[in-house]
């Protein structure tokens, strides 16, 4: 049962389902053609909506020392340095087009970083995206070629930390 199906919901109560809704969307036998359409669509918004609300123009380059956040990075990668290259090759290793996500997995608290193809989200895989690169070529081909090192390199100089952090306390609060 989706919400908004009868008529009566918002576009904003639909969309604040989705993640709820991707979440059953996952592979599951045979494909169902408004399943695969819901989750490449579904999937694509929730990905750009998070992509492009945690850049800045004028970013918070690392996480606040101490925070919940730099806590939960260093506890799972380390150091901010070791999640930043695991990140970054998580993003250049993507084959064809996809994402890199740092995901929360709202069942043990551990971050990681994972790749999904095409738009699929991590909503699909019960767990939280909390920052994400799109490496489809459509995201860097007409400022950087085909070089996508570059593009990604670029990219950390805009992602803006004290979004991720606020994301991370919204999800982590009890």
């Amino acid at each position: 049962d989706m919400a908004g199906m009868d008529g009566t919901s918002t576009v904003e109560e639909m969309m604040s389902t989705l993640p709820t809704v991707l979440a059953t969307a996952g592979p599951s036998g045979e494909p169902d053609a408004s399943a695969t359409a819901f989750r490449k669509n579904g999937g694509g918004y929730l990905n750009h909506k998070m992509y492009f609300a945690t850049m800045s123009p004028e970013p918070q380059s690392e996480p606040t020392p101490g925070s919940p956040l730099a806590q939960a990075i260093d506890t799972s990668f380390g150091s901010w340095a070791d999640f930043q290259e695991e990140m970054t090759n998580a993003a250049a290793t993507v084959f064809g087009s996809g994402w890199a996500f740092l995901v929360l997995d709202p069942v043990t608290g551990e971050l990681s970083v994972i790749q999904k193809p095409n738009q699929d989200s991590p909503y699909m895989d019960g767990l939280i995206p909390l920052l994400g690169i799109d490496v489809w070529e459509h995201a860097y081909y007409l400022l950087r070629g085909p070089d996508r090192g570059d593009y990604i390199s670029a990219w950390w100089d805009v992602v803006d930390l004290a979004k991720v952090e606020e994301a991370f306390a919204r999800v982590t609060a009890s």
